[in-house]
């Protein structure tokens, strides 16, 4: 049952990793029409804003995977801390979308992304695989 629920648990990680690479895609697609920002001046005005969503995700994933994963005394407890903590940590790169769709720049996008992926492959998934 144990080995189970790992591979349940496994599963669930790597499709939210797999889900950064189809925003990985979309930027990739999309940036091949190449349009200029319909509103240059929000580009800076919301560029704080995806700065926030950012840094919350990022601490919220960092919590969540070193504090409450680890802390959970049930399988199912410990699975709804893991897609917690995998939920935030996708929030950078979605705000990397975001920051993207308005300024219409790849290269801005990219960091998002590749924050989120570490998060995830250096905090919680070594948590996943600890698990028993």
């Amino acid at each position: 049952m144990a080995s189970q629920q790992k591979r349940v648990w496994l599963v669930l990680t790597i499709a939210f990793m797999m889900s950064i690479g189809v925003y990985c895609g979309l930027v990739l697609l999309l940036s091949k029409n190449q349009q200029a920002p319909s509103q240059p001046d929000a580009v800076g005005t919301i560029r704080t804003v995806v700065y926030a969503v950012t840094a919350v995700g990022l601490l919220g994933s960092l919590y969540w995977s070193q504090m409450r994963m680890p802390g959970a005394n049930s399988p199912q407890r410990f699975q709804t801390e893991m897609i917690v903590a995998l939920a935030f940590a996708e929030a950078p790169t979605i705000a990397g979308v975001l920051l993207f769709f308005i300024g219409r720049k790849t290269a801005e996008f990219w960091p998002f992304a590749i924050l989120s992926l570490l998060i995830q492959a250096l905090f919680v998934l070594p948590r996943v695989l600890q698990r028993s």
